[in-house]
């Protein structure tokens, strides 16, 4: 095959190779003649469509789906893809992405795809066992960061959790939740948009635990008082009483910044039925007024011993 491929086209750019083409390649070499223009035609496009489809990236999505067509441009968190034949231009997520195949070669991983969960295999070491989301927090306040504050109160909602829980319950430890959610490709702002049974069972939990803080930032409050004292001196002469002395004031102010605070906790087990959804406008103006709140909720749960 390659030989006929460099006889063609040594014929096509008219070099001298009648002398070394052997009589038995005389019939071939005349067929080759009478047509060069039309096989040189079909030939050229032939090779431009292989390049073509070759020159195409491919983007597999965590679903299964494929899409072929080219790359623009990524950055953290999504990527410019033209589709192959169109001129639109769309952007992909990174979250819902497994891997990319550029038209190179090269293949770069973007999430670890992890086969679904089998809940008849796993039901036994579900049962009875909790996952306590990152907390969702709104607030009005730019000095609070709510992904830190979200994570810090998962952590506080568990250790509340394991002390006013029934003792059949298993309390998932919140790192292995955060790996988890992490190994399948989710981030914070992603779990709510994932039905609560699939992330049931994608923890292995039989709950799942969510709660949602919203902190307003109610503004800046002083407090000041002041005292008023007699500083006093007696001078005895002949029975009489003679009295001086200065009066002493002292005053105090203190500055706090007040917050309203209100909790929301939801529960749903793995078939994605909501058992348990509340709310509590806790007691307190600080930021930590949130675990009064966590805490007469989580009694009253399913899970509480005020149930």
């Amino acid at each position: 095959m390659c030989k006929l491929l460099l006889d063609f086209f040594l014929i096509i750019f008219n070099v001298n190779y009648l002398t070394t083409i052997n009589i038995k390649n005389m019939s071939y070499l005349k067929t080759l003649q009478t047509k060069p223009l039309l096989l040189t035609l079909v030939l050229f496009l032939s090779f431009g469509f292989m390049i073509e489809v070759n020159a195409q990236d491919k983007v597999i999505m965590l679903n299964g789906e494929e899409k072929i067509g080219k790359i623009l441009g990524l950055d953290d968190s999504t990527i410019k893809f033209v589709h192959s034949g169109e001129d639109l231009e769309y952007t992909l997520k990174k979250s819902e992405i497994e891997k990319i195949i550029f038209s190179s070669g090269r293949t770069e991983v973007v999430n670890q795809k992890v086969a679904p969960v089998d809940p008849l295999k796993t039901a036994a070491d579900k049962r009875n066992k909790i996952a306590v989301m990152p907390f969702t927090v709104n607030t009005n306040d730019a000095d609070v960061d709510p992904t830190s504050m979200g994570k810090q109160m998962q952590n506080d909602c568990v250790f509340i959790l394991r002390d006013v829980k029934a003792g059949m319950y298993t309390i998932q430890d919140p790192m292995t939740t955060d790996a988890l959610l992490s190994q399948h490709g989710i981030s914070l702002d992603q779990v709510r948009t994932i039905p609560p049974a699939d992330m049931a069972n994608m923890l292995g939990v039989e709950y799942v635990l969510y709660g949602t803080c919203d902190l307003q930032n109610k503004g800046a409050h002083s407090y000041g008082s002041s005292v008023n004292s007699y500083n006093e001196k007696q001078k005895r002469d002949n029975r009489d009483k003679k009295t001086k002395g200065t009066e002493v004031t002292s005053t105090s102010s203190t500055t706090t910044i007040e917050y309203d605070t209100h909790i929301t906790l939801s529960v749903f087990n793995d078939q994605g039925s909501n058992v348990y959804s509340e709310k509590r406008n806790p007691f307190g103006s600080g930021t930590d007024a949130y675990s009064v709140g966590v805490k007469y909720l989580l009694k009253r749960s399913p899970f509480g011993t005020k149930h």
